[in-house]
């Protein structure tokens, strides 16, 4: 292989296809009730297939025309290449989560930086963030840098297997490659049902999108690029049609990456094996636009995410007015940034290499080194004021679920205790329970989230708690579960086991959210150590007999002699209660009362409507049935406003989850009609 690499505007064009879907699909149109551009995750695929075929390309070029190739040369370049731009991006950052971020949030940032830094965000973001694409997961300021870990990680590996396979096995690159792509295909396609967080960000699963761009560089390596005329023109269009139709069709739902990836990746090999720059894709995408936006296409990727995400977390609403606005932002800085910062940076006759890892490395060292103050000094608390200081100790996101703040306790929740860390997705036969076991929360995380607050309160009652709560798993008499957590028969036939062995009557209290049972499932229980993965077979159980299941799990407690406090749906809240309260804070010399009841959940009364269609009917003593939109209306008396925060802070934590101030003003009104029942006057079980 003799020829040097020329440059093929195409695949600038097929870049700028890339990072528009992308972006558009973290803007989320919504246009006449739907939201555009579902499938432009497929962005990321794009970029993985060129990538793997311009880099394999540049390995394979060097080492035959040079007789050898140079790691310290390849990664500089890389460097060049990745390292500026990114690090720019982090350092303009920093301002926006310094004056919008919580301490707990600013912590997640700061390590995110790191992270991406050090090109392991997407083992972080793995491990530390719930579904990509999910309202939350928008709130990550540096979430899209997982992909670029990906592609390090490839750098890092790939360069010492095609040098090894030059080497020792040329003959058999093809077949070798081939062979690693299939394995990480197969990997993807059984992942993409049972784990879809591993599958999504870590390498095993992608391997095979880069390698698809490397069975390109190989092919080339072995023929020329002449082909027939009409296999010319024919073949980018219909590669073409194949990725903006799986940009047009693939959904949120759509198993990925997975076998039905295929269809994009298939479209982008085609394109750039065939186009010649003269058939009609290729003309299409080595045109002025495609090519123009293709070029700054890194800084585009870079930018667009951290403003989004900054604004979803300190705005209330994200109008399509407010998406294009920020898309020109976008636009405005990469330009700048590409011309400022990532054209000087690969030229190395203006900027050296040790002017440039000089620059490099000082930048890094400087964000390592803030990183590190942030997460020293729990978020920089010093930055709120007093009143913050005592809303932020008072109430903590997330707080239903185990604490995963850096080293444990970090020092400003007084709410914090080894025990809370380990109740979550316990087996009922290891439960947590503390004092005389009086009251018994059992269901998935909306009875979950009312643990810790019953906890205390039962303590300064003198009682005690047990915890059956199970993140996804439904208290039901049946074999049936919700969800991705096919475990919960074996989890409710452990509960069971736990509950007939009880000697004196308890006080249950259970909970399930109305949206909830859409459909369940039912098949042969999984392993219990699958509780992490997501795993979606089984023949599938409509929502009626979900219901009814629930409703005769509540019966038979009854009939055993025990209470039962039957907590109904809460209310949907569309903002993030907690960061709109501290907004308010920062935004009020006397905050006090004026931040009462300033943001409302919509449609309670319809709420309370479902719920009467559909939550059991039974009539029974030992049964009360609460609904928390009483407690959460109950200052101003009209169930179509019902508040989010109040004066001490916000009411509900994440998505619809409450925090531990609003599940203590809940069980606060739930106690007192226990406690005029008289069910705590019976002799201690």
């Amino acid at each position: 292989m003799t020829q040097a690499i020329r440059y093929r505007p195409e695949i600038d064009g097929l870049r700028a296809i890339a990072v528009t879907s992308v972006i558009f699909y973290h803007a989320e149109f919504v246009v006449g009730g739907r939201t555009l551009f579902e499938g432009g995750y497929i962005g990321v695929d794009i970029f993985f297939v060129i990538s793997g075929y311009l880099i394999s390309k540049i390995i394979f070029l060097e080492y035959e025309t040079q007789q050898g190739f140079s790691f310290a040369r390849f990664y500089e370049r890389r460097a060049r290449r990745i390292l500026p731009a990114l690090l720019l991006v982090m350092v303009m950052s920093l301002p926006a989560a310094w004056l919008i971020l919580m301490p707990d949030q600013f912590i997640r940032f700061v390590q995110s930086i790191v992270a991406s830094i050090f090109f392991a965000s997407n083992v972080f973001f793995h491990f530390t963030t719930t579904e990509y694409g999910a309202q939350t997961s928008l709130q990550v300021p540096f979430l899209h840098t997982w992909s670029l870990s990906v592609e390090e990680q490839f750098y890092l590996v790939f360069p010492l297997l095609a040098i090894g396979v030059a080497k020792y096995a040329r003959p058999y690159a093809m077949t070798i490659f081939l062979g690693i792509a299939f394995i990480s295909l197969a990997f993807a396609d059984v992942a993409a049902t049972r784990n879809s967080s591993l599958n999504f960000y870590l390498p095993f699963s992608r391997a095979w999108e880069l390698l698809a761009g490397v069975l390109i560089a190989q092919w080339e390596l072995k023929r020329s690029r002449g082909y027939a005329p009409v296999v010319q023109k024919t073949m980018p269009t219909i590669g073409l049609a194949l990725v903006i139709a799986s940009i047009a069709l693939f959904t949120k739902q759509t198993a990925h990456p997975s076998v039905i990836t295929l269809a994009p990746i298939i479209g982008v090999v085609l394109i750039i094996v065939f186009s010649n720059g003269q058939d009609l894709a290729g003309r299409l995408l080595s045109s002025r636009p495609f090519v123009s936006i293709g070029l700054i296409s890194y800084s585009l990727y870079l930018w667009h995410f951290p403003i989004f995400a900054f604004w979803r977390i300190d705005q209330t609403g994200l109008d399509n007015i407010v998406r294009l606005s920020i898309i020109g932002a976008t636009i405005i800085l990469s330009i700048t940034s590409y011309i400022a910062v990532e054209r000087p940076f690969r030229n190395t006759a203006f900027l050296p290499t040790r002017k440039a890892i000089s620059i490099l490395m000082g930048s890094i060292l400087a964000l390592v080194v803030f990183s590190g103050g942030v997460w020293w000094t729990d978020g920089a608390l010093f930055r709120l004021t007093d009143t913050q200081k005592n809303a932020h100790i008072h109430f903590k996101e997330d707080e239903w679920e185990r604490l995963k703040g850096p080293g444990g306790n970090t020092g400003y929740s007084p709410h914090f205790d080894e025990n809370r860390r380990k109740c979550d997705r316990r087996d009922p036969s290891e439960a947590c329970a503390f004092g005389n076991r009086r009251f018994v929360t059992l269901g998935d995380s909306y009875i979950g989230h009312y643990d810790f607050a019953l906890r205390e309160m039962a303590e300064e009652m003198g009682e005690g708690l047990l915890v059956f709560s199970y993140a996804q798993c439904p208290f039901l008499l049946d074999d049936y579960w919700f969800g991705n957590h096919a475990e919960c028969p074996l989890i409710n036939q452990g509960r069971w086991r736990e509950i007939e062995s009880f000697d004196e009557p308890k006080v249950f209290l259970v909970s399930v959210n109305d949206l909830q049972f859409t459909q369940g499932k039912k098949k042969t229980p999984a392993p219990l150590k699958d509780g992490q993965r997501e795993i979606t077979e089984g023949d599938p159980i409509e929502a009626d007999v979900i219901w009814q299941s629930y409703g005769d799990a509540i019966a038979r407690l009854l009939d055993l002699g025990h209470r039962v406090v039957l907590i109904r749906s809460l209310p949907t809240t569309r903002i993030n209660a907690k960061q709109q309260f501290f907004k308010a804070l920062k935004s009020e010399a006397q905050p006090d009362g004026r931040v009462q009841r300033r943001f409302s959940t919509a449609d309670a009364e319809r709420l309370k409507q479902r719920d009467d269609l559909k939550y059991p009917k039974i009539d029974h003593e030992n049964l009360i049935v609460f609904d928390p939109v009483d407690t959460l209306c109950k200052q101003r008396g009209d169930r179509r406003r019902c508040m989010v925060i109040d004066r001490d802070g916000a009411l509900y934590g994440k998505d619809m989850h409450l925090s531990y101030l609003g599940a203590r003003q809940i069980l606060e009104d739930i106690l007192k009609e226990v406690s005029s029942r008289g069910w705590l006057n019976s002799p201690d079980p």
